[in-house]
């Protein structure tokens, strides 16, 4: 959560796109981590629950690809 903050105050990278990325990252790391620490967790876990965050991570992880991707061309 430091390297997110001080990425969005600094912004060191010469290119939006850049710095737009690398927010990006780190959202989808926090995000990915996050989650799966709540995976491994809870115990008597409910189902949707376990649906919903496994959506949400994934969709993320996806857009920072598909973004990544988009950039690197």
């Amino acid at each position: 959560m430091i390297h997110y903050r001080v990425q969005i105050k600094l912004e060191p990278y010469k290119y939006h796109a850049n710095n737009a990325l690398e927010r990006l990252e780190a959202t989808a790391g926090a995000l990915t981590i996050f989650g799966a620490i709540l995976f491994v967790q809870t115990e008597s876990s409910v189902a949707i629950f376990d649906a919903i965050l496994f959506v949400v991570i994934m969709t993320v992880n996806i857009y920072f690809i598909i973004f990544w991707v988009y950039y690197m061309l």
